[in-house]
């Protein structure tokens, strides 16, 4: 498995996506970083997301939220 350093939880405009995955399963020392605004412009979101290993999309049109 490759490392797996850092991890962007995307568009966690509630602050909920914390209790909605088992993130504790991730490799010791991951480092979750949760994005609860938009992150703006392509260039923005290409600059911004570069340095992570995964990006988590959350769906914000899920009846569940």
């Amino acid at each position: 498995m490759p490392d797996i350093r850092r991890v962007a939880i995307l568009d966690d405009y509630q602050h909920t996506a914390h209790r909605y995955a088992a993130w504790d399963s991730l490799p010791e020392g991951a480092h979750l970083t949760y994005f609860f605004e938009h992150l703006g412009s392509t260039g923005e979101v290409i600059t911004t997301l570069e340095p992570f290993d995964v990006v988590v999309a959350i769906c914000r049109t899920c009846a569940c939220w």
